[in-house]
């Protein structure tokens, strides 16, 4: 067992920031990294979000999206829903097929 933990960085302490994903200042850019956790199914806009991640994260930086994919029309319209979904009963024998839109 350890009984120290060493920091090796040489970089100052990074700056965490938190806001609204949907009005991010238009000053905010570039950053190193952006974690968007259980947050793309819950946007009214999500591709306006990505969007704005070209331009918020540097060449070279991380954009770490952790989504369960649970959309609600509550919180977003179907027609801006990404990714797939699973339709069961299909014909010609699948039992099911991964649909998009």
């Amino acid at each position: 067992m350890c009984d120290t933990v060493s920091n090796h960085s040489t970089s100052p302490i990074p700056n965490a920031l938190q806001g609204d994903a949907c009005a991010l200042p238009s000053n905010l850019a570039p950053v190193d990294c952006v974690l968007a956790a259980n947050l793309l199914c819950r946007l009214p806009e999500p591709t306006a979000f990505l969007d704005r991640c070209r331009t918020l994260v540097k060449p070279g930086g991380v954009l770490v999206l952790v989504s369960p994919y649970s959309w609600l029309k509550g919180w977003t319209d179907k027609a801006k829903w990404l990714g797939g979904y699973y339709k069961v009963g299909v014909e010609g024998g699948a039992a099911w097929q991964l649909c998009y839109g």
